[in-house]
């Protein structure tokens, strides 16, 4: 996020084998996946770990005891990051899609139009000749 909206969103169907794993490990192997992706944008100045799982809170404090925890905390290693606890229910943002069936449809999409034209849509409107 910036500025408050959402910039881009990530997401990934999960292997026969990662849907074994327990909600902590998915959730660690969530971090890894944002955190390979956006890496050219992350290294050179503080980011912030949301997430609804709140013993990620420790995740550095913690024993490693999963391969994926450990490769966690080597990806982690140089970046300069805060893991911050948001409560599920309120990151609308990020659930919305999974809670669907709790909200029964979706109320809002949002549309990013560029300056420029909605500039020209106006420009046509004040324009005699159209």
């Amino acid at each position: 996020m910036q500025e408050g909206h959402p910039i881009t969103y990530l997401s990934k169907s999960l292997s026969k084998q990662n849907q074994a794993l327990s909600v902590y490990e998915k959730k660690c192997m969530t971090i890894l996946m944002a955190v390979d992706k956006w890496c050219p944008y992350l290294q050179n100045m503080e980011f912030i770990i949301r997430t609804d799982h709140k013993s990620l809170l420790h995740l550095t404090k913690q024993r490693v005891h999963t391969k994926i925890q450990h490769k966690a905390l080597l990806k982690l290693m140089d970046l300069y990051y805060r893991i911050m606890y948001k409560q599920g229910s309120h990151n609308m943002a990020a659930d919305s899609l999974s809670r669907c069936h709790e909200l029964q449809s979706l109320c809002a999409i949002s549309v990013c139009t560029p300056a420029w034209i909605t500039n020209l849509m106006e420009g046509y409107k004040e324009d005699p000749q159209t």
